[in-house]
């Protein structure tokens, strides 16, 4: 017997605070101490392994996944059933998430639709969720739930039926239409052979999952309780990690992970993000001086020198050419030099400053840049460096994958 034991998700703390809606979010946020539970959940495989249903026995293969699928669901989404409980809807609809995205928040199907509901864009921005640059709630599973199952009732009280309603919600109801148009009947049975067989596949793996689920396949035990105190931010301008990374010790790893609608590395504007509450304080007693740093990181560039050389002109220069080879502009060799024009003549010495980067006398490590890289999370990797300090030595308009980057050696 499997047994998995862990935390509820962070991102549960929301889950039980279903008090009142409000006009955006559909919630309100209470931000006093919030209980985390441990629990134990089993797998009840015996049970699975007995089954006589033929259609049931052959998922067995996968049963291990299906059950830790289970799991995650129960203990990381209970407030997935309560939605679907009170909006009345048929009970199978709860599992959508494990047929749809296997409960991964970044999941994208590849045309578009993101987060464990595989949400589209035209059914999120009908349910009031927030996409931008900076944010997209289809990936916060408890925004992205309430939209959903609203999206759900909005179609069942349309079609009166939940294998319509599941076609609509995975394409359109214009889909549905042409379907039935076709047909002429809006008899599911007789339209079935017009539908693509991989609605069909998912239709009958839900309806699987369901059963399976009615069967007790899993098993959760309350074993301890413990108090942790979390909150939400809220903040009237956005701030970048790094600027964060380089003036607090906040975990910006645990709230990537507590806040995955987050698209860039800033917490945005006008925006809540669930966030350790000492961290909070953190954050609210130093925010005058991160959104100063904020400006500096902005202006940071590489630290250059100016050597001054001497050019002594030879047969053939002109000032085109020497800008050319020197790597300067013809404007900056005139402004040096003091000439009133553009004429010089042979044996002439003119001035001539070439940069350098303050780098001669340091010690570097080399640094190529990953996938997911941000620079608050190069920083990280190496010891006493700063985002600050990258900046100071590398050229960067844009952390690109594959650039290597001076790291300095502390």
């Amino acid at each position: 017997m499997e047994k998995i034991v862990k935390y509820i998700s962070l991102l549960i703390l929301f889950s039980v605070l279903l008090v009142s809606l409000n006009k955006y979010y559909g919630y309100e946020i209470d931000t006093s101490s919030l209980v985390i539970v441990n629990k134990d959940c089993n797998c009840k495989n015996r049970k699975l392994n007995t089954l006589n249903d033929s259609n049931l026995a052959k998922i067995i293969s996968f049963n291990s996944e299906i059950c830790q699928l289970l799991c995650k669901k129960k203990l990381n989404h209970p407030y997935i059933d309560t939605l679907i409980r009170k909006n009345n809807l048929p009970p199978e609809f709860s599992f959508l998430p494990i047929v749809n995205s296997q409960l991964n928040s970044h999941h994208n199907n590849g045309l578009g639709s993101l987060g464990i509901w595989e949400l589209n864009y035209i059914y999120a921005l009908h349910n009031g969720l927030k996409m931008n640059q900076y944010v997209d709630e289809r990936k916060d599973p408890i925004r992205s739930s309430f939209a959903a199952v609203n999206q759900l009732k909005f179609l069942f009280d349309k079609y009166q039926d939940p294998n319509w309603t599941l076609l609509a919600f995975w394409s359109s109801p214009a889909h549905v239409n042409n379907i039935q148009k076709t047909v002429d009947s809006r008899v599911w049975e007789e339209c079935t052979a017009n539908i693509e067989q991989e609605y069909l596949d998912k239709l009958s793996l839900l309806h699987d999952i369901y059963r399976l689920d009615t069967l007790g396949l899993v098993e959760l035990k309350k074993t301890q309780s413990v108090e942790s105190v979390f909150d939400t931010i809220v903040l009237n301008q956005k701030i970048s990690f790094n600027a964060i990374y380089d003036l607090t010790t906040v975990d910006l790893n645990t709230i990537n992970q507590n806040n995955p609608f987050l698209l860039k590395p800033y917490i945005p504007s006008n925006h809540p993000i669930l966030i350790n509450r000492e961290e909070k304080e953190i954050i609210k007693k130093g925010l005058e001086l991160i959104i100063n740093y904020e400006d500096t990181l902005q202006k940071t560039k590489v630290k250059i020198e100016y050597s001054k050389k001497t050019h002594t002109v030879e047969e053939g220069d002109y000032l085109g050419k020497i800008a050319i080879d020197k790597k300067v502009s013809v404007s900056d060799i005139m402004k040096w030099n003091k000439l009133p024009n553009t004429t010089i003549y042979v044996g002439q010495k003119l001035v001539v400053y070439k940069e350098e980067a303050n780098d001669s006398t340091l010690e570097f490590q080399k640094y190529i840049v990953v996938k997911g890289d941000q620079l608050w999370s190069i920083a990280q990797k190496f010891n006493g460096i700063t985002v600050k300090n990258i900046l100071e030595h590398n050229n960067i308009n844009k952390l690109k994958e594959g650039t290597a980057l001076k790291i300095l050696v502390k």
